[in-house]
């Protein structure tokens, strides 16, 4: 969905986004990481048939707009594949200030868990850096069939697993 000038349009195509975006007054608002989580719903049951759970699977994506560089940013892997973040606070004030946080977790919209998806080993984001054409692994930490980093050494290709629960803060990704 976008707005425009108080309006709200949906978007069937590239075309009415780059028409919207040469106005100077388009904003994108969407779930983060819908269009990630859409590409992994409708790839899924051909990964399945494919892999036959004997392979790895990946899913490569290309953002040939490349109008909104977050539609497929590591963040949008992340929350399409894990949930968006979830916080739980209380009314209390903590000691540093702000609310008190109670817990944090990935919450709702994930795509992949310990029983869905496990087919799936990676999202890989293709992208140009430099003039240098990149690939970006996002690996999947619930894969029955891991993708071996083995399989894509090359200086262009960087891999990337979810660091482990870091104490007061959300995982990110981190190179391996």
């Amino acid at each position: 969905m976008v707005r425009s000038t108080g309006l709200v349009h949906d978007i069937p195509d590239p075309v009415c986004i780059l028409w919207l975006a040469r106005r100077g007054d388009t904003a994108i608002d969407e779930m983060p990481g819908e269009r990630v989580r859409l590409k992994i719903k409708s790839a899924m049951p051909q990964l399945g048939r494919r892999a036959k759970n004997q392979h790895p699977a990946i899913i490569v994506l290309y953002d040939n707009v490349r109008l909104w560089p977050e539609l497929l940013d590591s963040y949008a892997v992340r929350v399409a594949m894990y949930g968006i973040e979830t916080i739980l606070i209380t009314s209390d004030v903590a000691p540093e200030g702000g609310a008190e946080v109670l817990s944090r977790w990935h919450g709702a919209r994930r795509k992949v868990s310990p029983e869905h998806n496990t087919t799936l080993s990676a999202v890989a984001v293709v992208s140009e850096r430099d003039d240098i054409i990149c690939l970006d692994v996002y690996h999947n930490m619930f894969a029955r069939i891991p993708l071996s980093r083995d399989l894509l050494r090359l200086p262009s290709v960087k891999h990337y697993a979810l660091e482990a629960e870091p104490y007061g803060q959300f995982p990110d990704w981190i190179a391996v």
